[in-house]
């Protein structure tokens, strides 16, 4: 028995499916009861009982939901008063990291550290206070209904496609899925945060993005002005479109469901002090004008109010 086994069964006991305990771990609901199978195999009793869809707990679950939700309470003080109060975990997609940090005072950021995680761990790694910021899309932390879980609007993101001239697409303003059903597209492969993007829209929409050139950064670069396909690719309202190539290509946006998204930092409540040099950093970095802005960001920054926030974060494609 160890403690991702116990942070589960009590993932299990607080949800009245394994399906929707699955879902708030954002894990399969195959792996769960792969878990809940191996614990009750090394406990020799059962834990839960079927009705319908349905667990129940048994009167031995009971018993070790107490035990777990002691220990899980020990490990996680154990790791606050061992680790220096000082530390700042963060985890973040793309570059968000580098504007998060870009106006941090210098003297502390030997005390931050920056987690390599994929989307999909970041809530639970929040969760479990390994990570005290984490950066991404609400996608992965709108159905968690914790009081002290905070957000921060960072930016917003609009997916599109890298034109060559001369392609069909080249005098578009914007295109759909439709528009890109069996049309050869390219990326490059370390857009790892726009990958999974591109995985939630082909399992919300039922289009299979055709990428036909995929290649690591270098030989992606290398090559790309051979290939006359559209790139994919993501803009933001935080950095300017970066085309390092002489060739003439054109931005085209993908204007279709869920082809626009938001980025949050979400952190917990405890942790505000720590988060709000951060978050004065960020704030920081949008006042210098860093990025593509306008009048009504500052106005947003100085209400406080995020509603007004994000209508200000416009990438110069929505």
């Amino acid at each position: 028995m160890n403690s991702d086994q116990l942070l589960k069964f009590i993932a299990i006991a607080d949800h009245p499916t394994m399906t929707e305990a699955a879902d708030s771990l954002y894990i399969t609901q195959s792996a769960l009861s792969h878990t809940l199978t191996n614990l009750e195999s090394e406990l020799n009793c059962k834990l839960f009982l079927r009705k319908g869809k349905n667990l129940i707990i048994t009167e031995n679950g009971v018993k070790l939901l107490e035990y777990a939700r002691s220990i899980t309470s020990l490990v996680n003080q154990a790791v606050l008063e061992m680790s220096s109060s000082e530390k700042l975990n963060i985890a973040a997609i793309n570059i968000c990291a580098a504007y998060i940090l870009a106006n941090y005072p210098e003297d502390k950021l030997h005390n931050v550290g920056l987690l390599q995680l994929k989307e999909e761990e970041m809530p639970m790694a929040l969760m479990k206070e390994d990570a005290d910021i984490i950066a991404c899309d609400d996608f992965y932390l709108r159905h968690y209904n914790i009081p002290a879980l905070r957000k921060f609007v960072l930016c917003r993101e609009q997916l599109g496609l890298l034109v060559p001239n001369g392609h069909r697409f080249y005098n578009r303003r914007s295109v759909n899925y439709s528009d890109l059903r069996d049309e050869p597209l390219c990326m490059r492969a370390d857009f790892l945060s726009q990958r999974t993007w591109m995985d939630h829209i082909e399992q919300a929409s039922g289009i299979k993005f055709n990428i036909a050139f995929n290649m690591d950064r270098y030989t992606f670069l290398t090559l790309r002005d051979k290939i006359d396909y559209p790139e994919i690719r993501t803009v933001t309202s935080v950095t300017k479109l970066n085309n390092p190539s002489d060739r003439d290509y054109k931005y085209v946006k993908i204007d279709d469901t869920y082809s626009s998204r938001f980025i949050y930092m979400w952190y917990l409540a405890g942790n505000a002090k720590k988060v709000d040099a951060v978050i004065e950093s960020v704030k920081a970095y949008y006042r210098a004008g860093s990025g593509i802005y306008r009048d009504k960001l500052v106005d947003a920054l100085s209400m406080e109010d995020p509603e007004s926030l994000k209508s200000a974060l416009r990438t110069p494609y929505n």
